[in-house]
């Protein structure tokens, strides 16, 4: 697969397994998740995901976690 060679790709998908792993507990230290908010600022400042990347992982974790 191509995308195996791209270190961008590697990186993101890193991040996000990571961000996968770690939702769980971290949502429920949280009282309210906001997706532009306390998610982006976790993703951010916690697993150093750049702006670019907290958006997409924030997208995911979004989808498999029924985030409103």
């Amino acid at each position: 697969m191509l995308l195996a060679n791209s270190s961008v790709w590697n990186n993101l998908e890193k991040l996000a397994t990571e961000a996968i792993r770690q939702y769980p507990a971290w949502s429920h230290t949280q009282k309210r998740i906001t997706k532009t908010g306390n998610l982006q600022e976790w993703l951010t400042k916690t697993l150093g995901a750049d702006t670019r990347q907290a958006v997409i992982i924030g997208n995911i974790l979004t989808e498999l976690f029924q985030i409103p």
